[in-house]
């Protein structure tokens, strides 16, 4: 991959983010797509920005899936595990989960019974088949193990941010055509760059600024990680205006800790691989 982004400065932090994988979902050449990103720019930190599980035992809506919510983690598991481990340097990575509106279903009140919901839950050790010389395996062993979710992060419309410096990160919460733009401002900090994911249409190339007007820019950058899902599943075949795009987000912050800087102090790039075809029509 050829990598976009400025050199960074001395002292910042290099990471790389993606989105809305819904496992057992995820699409291969996209997940080949942030691997390569690991690989190429050696992050400090690898952000899972939310809907890692498609958590159809959730779901209030009937379908005709017929994977298990074991399945979901074994499948979350397999993926996250290739991701760390395209790094140069797994060791050194930080690897950082923030939970999205699908996550966080699995978990919500009325979805499962109270007294059984954490037995489901991905926070927590899943099913023991197996023990290997007295320790204990489980199917979100990689997990559980090695991806921790974001410091004081919860989904939540009010709050909900992991921050590198100014460059802001969150699942997002709105579909609207100015959803990024709006939640920049809402949770970002000026001069900063908010990266997301959500929506799956991902933004290409640079950040866009947001605008006040059509020629008057604000001092809020937004950028959106798109998907790394199937871009075909049977409930948008009547929906050919999807703009669902396959993405990987890659930059770098400096930690500072104030809102007070008239400058950027952060670059990022997205990455965008295969686009829902009728994005060309």
């Amino acid at each position: 991959m050829v990598i976009r982004t400025r050199e960074p400065k001395p002292g910042a932090v290099k990471w790389v983010a993606f989105s809305c994988s819904h496992c057992p979902l995820q699409d291969p050449e996209a997940v080949d797509l942030v691997k390569e990103a690991v690989r190429d720019f050696r992050p400090d930190r690898i952000v899972m920005l939310g809907d890692l599980h498609e958590a159809e035992s959730a779901s209030k809506w009937p379908s005709e899936y017929d994977w298990s919510i074991e399945d979901e983690y074994v499948s979350a598991s397999a993926m996250l595990r290739e991701i760390r481990l395209a790094h140069p340097d797994p060791a050194q990575v930080k690897c950082v989960f923030l939970p999205g509106n699908h996550d966080a279903n699995i978990e919500a009140i009325n979805r499962h019974p109270r007294n059984v919901r954490q037995l489901l839950s991905w926070r927590y050790p899943q099913h023991v088949p197996v023990r290997k010389g007295g320790k204990p395996v489980y199917i979100n062993q990689e997990f559980i193990e090695e991806w921790k979710v974001g410091a004081d992060y919860r989904y939540s419309r009010k709050r909900g941010v992991y921050r590198i410096g100014a460059t802001v990160f969150s699942h997002g919460y709105a579909c609207d055509v100015s959803s990024d733009e709006n939640q920049a401002i809402d949770l970002g900090w000026p001069n900063g760059l908010f990266v997301s994911g959500h929506t799956h249409r991902p933004t290409r190339g640079e950040p866009r600024q947001a605008m006040k007007t059509k020629r008057r820019p604000l001092p809020w950058w937004y950028l959106n990680a798109g998907c790394v899902r199937d871009l075909y599943p049977g409930y948008m075949e009547r929906h050919f205006s999807a703009m669902w795009g396959n993405a990987v987000c890659y930059g770098w912050s400096l930690p500072i800790n104030s809102p007070r800087f008239e400058s950027r102090t952060w670059d990022a790039y997205c990455e965008v691989g295969r686009m829902h075809e009728s994005a060309f029509v």
